[in-house]
């Protein structure tokens, strides 16, 4: 009974709620669609971002800049949003499943 009760106070005392997604806005990503890109993922070009595993162009549209209330560590990085069901304006597709809503621009993808 005390390995139990003891188990139950170690495996409350370590959970934390995750807050992941506390900065990014509602109106690009979902609850669980938005990330910090991977190495390689982005790449400049003259016309925009291009999302490299898609050959997509990130019109500037959809381009953010990181909000002041993002954490430090958050703020360095460029983050992605991806759709899994795709992006709809007015019935068409704008963005194929698992294309990107939007993209952050962090500190280092200036």
């Amino acid at each position: 009974m005390t390995r139990i009760m003891l188990c139950l106070i170690l495996a409350l005392s370590s959970f934390q709620p995750a807050f992941a997604h506390h900065w990014y806005d509602v109106d690009c990503c979902d609850k669980d669609d938005c990330r910090a890109a991977r190495p390689g993922e982005l790449r400049w070009t003259p016309e925009g971002w291009l999302h490299v595993p898609t050959s997509s162009l990130i019109p500037e549209d959809r381009v953010r800049s990181i909000p002041e209330h993002a954490p430090a560590g958050d703020k360095l990085q460029m983050h992605v949003c991806e759709t899994k069901y795709g992006l709809f304006e007015d019935g068409v597709q704008i963005v194929p499943k698992g294309g990107l809503r939007c993209l952050y621009q962090g500190e280092l993808g200036t």
